[in-house]
C-alpha cells in the first residue's frame, strides 16, 4: 500500500516544488541555479528520500516538451483559458502529463497521483478539475494510438 512517504510520491511532490519555482520565476536558470531550486524545494517540502529516476524523468519531459504540454492542457480544459487557471492546478497537470508520457506507470496511477497532489497543493475543487482535464488527455492519447497504423 502506498503511503505519503513513498519515494515515488515524494518524487512527484519534489517535481511540484521544482516546477512551481521555475514557472513562477519568469526567468531562465542555469544548471547551478536549477540545482539550488531543487535543493530548496526538497528542503521546503521536507523530502528526505525520493525516486531520482522518476523525478528526472518528469523534469526532462517538462523541460523538453513544456509548450506541447501546455497546449494539451489548454485543449482539454475546454471551459477555462490558461490565464484563468489556478497555477498549482497547471503544475499538477504538467506533472501528470509528463508521467503519462513516460509510459512507465499506468495512466490511472498518474491520474490518482495527480488528484493526491491536488489535495495537498491546490484548491478544494481542483481535484475534480484536474481529473476532468486528465480524462480528456487520456482520451486524446488513446485516439492517437488508435489512429496509428499497426506494424506487421
Amino acid at each position: 500500500m502506498k503511503t505519503s512517504k513513498d519515494p515515488r510520491h515524494q518524487s512527484r511532490r519534489l517535481a511540484f516544488g521544482y516546477i512551481h519555482a521555475i514557472e513562477n520565476a519568469g526567468v531562465k536558470f542555469d544548471a547551478e541555479s536549477l540545482a539550488t531550486v531543487k535543493e530548496s524545494a526538497q528542503e521546503l517540502l521536507e523530502i528526505s528520500s525520493y525516486n531520482e529516476d522518476l523525478f528526472e524523468s518528469i523534469i526532462n519531459i517538462y523541460t523538453k516538451d513544456r509548450d506541447s504540454i501546455i497546449e494539451t492542457i489548454t485543449k482539454n480544459s475546454k471551459e477555462w483559458q490558461l490565464a484563468e487557471m489556478y497555477k498549482p492546478d497547471i503544475i499538477v497537470l504538467i506533472i501528470a502529463i509528463c508521467e503519462i508520457k513516460t509510459e512507465k506507470v499506468p495512466m490511472k496511477v498518474a491520474i490518482d497521483e495527480a488528484v493526491e497532489l491536488a489535495k495537498e497543493f491546490c484548491d478544494v475543487e481542483s481535484a475534480k478539475f484536474i481529473n476532468g482535464v486528465l480524462a480528456g488527455v487520456v482520451q486524446e492519447l488513446q485516439n492517437t494510438k488508435d489512429d496509428k497504423p499497426k506494424q506487421t
